[in-house]
């Protein structure tokens, strides 16, 4: 996606907030991640402000107002708005994945006293709470240069939510 405009930096900041909800969701998915590597926990002193803003009811009331009042206002410009889509579109796999594994909660333990169990389960909570950091820190990357993140598919679904 080309870059549309001039965005200037107030726009840039606001663009990067929501972000800031998909990273706080995949913090549950980093518990193997931070085992292994402790050095990662400044993350979650970071985001501890915010994380009961994020999570359950109230991250559940953030997701729809963003939705509402930023990505369906054409008033707010385009690079906020699909930025903001795009954040929202991350929060919601992670949410599903969220949902899947506490569904499959029981199986999930009986995966986990075995080995290869293990290995699966904190394989792929690994790779969905890695995989979010990349997306989230990349984004924040491309904003800052005020262009437009390219998330395969997820880009392509918020263009389609957000318009031209």
């Amino acid at each position: 996606m080309a870059w549309r405009s001039y965005t200037n930096p107030q726009e840039r900041l606001l663009a990067c907030l929501p972000y800031l909800l998909p990273m706080v969701v995949s913090l549950v998915f980093g518990v193997f991640v931070f085992q292994q590597f402790p050095q990662l926990t400044f993350l979650l002193r970071l985001l501890e402000p915010i994380m009961p803003l994020a999570q359950g009811i109230p991250g559940l009331v953030i997701f729809f107002m963003l939705y509402a009042l930023v990505v369906r206002n054409s008033q707010i410009s385009h690079f906020i708005r699909f930025n903001t889509m795009q954040a929202l579109l991350v929060d919601l796999g992670l949410s599903i994945m969220s949902f899947l594994f506490s569904l499959f909660n029981i199986a999930a333990n009986a995966l986990l006293t075995n080995p290869a169990g293990f290995l699966l389960v904190s394989t792929l909570a690994s790779t969905l709470f890695l995989g979010t950091l990349i997306i989230v820190f990349y984004s924040w990357v491309m904003i800052v240069q005020g262009k437009y993140p390219e998330v395969p598919v997820i880009s392509e679904a918020a263009q389609y939510h957000v318009g031209y």
